[in-house]
């Protein structure tokens, strides 16, 4: 199902299904004009995904010859159906460092890496393989599309009579971008900002401080008039100032929580101290969480210690 969000420009909300997930479903967003259209993030290539995903060009009569795709990172749940084999989209539109950065992600070194450094901090290795599959292969048909688009923080993207601004929002992954219509003070946050959940900040192999990027990246976006905020999953509840600073209190709080841990636990390795932080878990025991959501967690708390040990507020023994 399609609905109308916005006008002038005409933004369109096709609520993308996940199944088996969570979140339930992934925001693709379609601003649409006479001269050109833009999709906004696209889904997994699932049957369920991809039958909203045409059921929806098809209702708002788009054509894909005169349509770009932005993708605001490379995760599969937003940008699968990007690269289906014979798309005819005219661009899809990513920033340089994410292309970049997924490039290296297909790569047997970058999971080598990943799992060394699990290991390194604690992480049952035997347990990663029940969530976790390397992403070889998945993505190198759209990473080496004649069509693709690199963009830089500032790039320019007009869609009809509007010219939208590429800002770059590194944090949840190394290249997220957000795309911002100065016009009209309306932003696509993508995963950036999201008003339900807080984002995903975990450790990536190659990347000294993720969390200290996505705080930089939130504190530039306090500087910023954003009156309409679309995010990449659920609705926009409150103004998106108000979700910024939120955000950062929440993570400036669990810096201190994670900061306590380490002087009580001095001996603990990473794994173990995510066992010990408040995870919002609906009363789930650490010990019953699923092999995927302690991982997420530890993922986290890795990416919170390396912030903390960059600001030079904790030491690695």
């Amino acid at each position: 199902m399609v609905r109308k969000v916005f006008s002038h420009p005409d933004v369109y909300l096709i609520e993308m299904p996940l199944q088996g997930n969570p979140l339930k479903s992934v925001n693709a967003y379609i601003v649409k004009s006479r001269e050109k259209s833009l999709i906004v993030d696209t889904g997994l290539n699932t049957p369920e995904s991809l039958h909203a995903f045409k059921e929806g060009i098809h209702d708002l009569s788009i054509d894909p010859k005169r349509t770009d795709i932005f993708l605001t990172h490379c995760h599969p749940d937003h940008a699968e159906l990007a690269y289906t084999p014979g798309n005819t989209f005219s661009t899809v539109a990513i920033s340089r460092q994410e292309y970049l950065f997924s490039l290296r992600k297909t790569s047997e070194s970058y999971f080598f890496q990943l799992m060394k450094r699990s290991k390194d901090e604690g992480f049952p290795i035997q347990e990663i393989s029940q969530f976790y599959r390397p992403k070889a292969g998945r993505k190198k048909d759209f990473l080496k599309a004649g069509n693709l688009r690199l963009l830089d923080g500032h790039s320019k993207m007009r869609i009809g009579s509007y010219e939208w601004t590429c800002i770059s929002t590194p944090g949840h992954t190394p290249g997220h971008m957000c795309l911002y219509l100065p016009e009209r003070q309306l932003m696509m946050t993508g995963d950036h900002v999201l008003f339900a959940i807080s984002p995903v900040i975990g450790f990536m192999p190659g990347i000294r401080d993720p969390l200290g990027n996505y705080l930089q990246s939130l504190y530039n976006l306090k500087k910023m008039v954003i009156q309409f905020a679309f995010p990449g999953h659920g609705n926009s509840g409150m103004p998106a100032t108000e979700r910024i600073n939120q955000l950062i209190k929440h993570h400036q709080k669990r810096l201190n929580e994670i900061e306590r841990l380490t002087f009580e636990w001095p001996h603990a390795n990473s794994y173990e101290l995510a066992g010990k932080v408040n995870w919002s878990t609906g009363g789930v025991a650490w010990e019953q969480l699923s092999p995927g959501q302690r991982w997420m967690a530890f993922t986290e708390t890795v990416a919170h210690l390396d912030h903390l040990v960059c600001g030079h507020r904790i030491q690695r023994q």
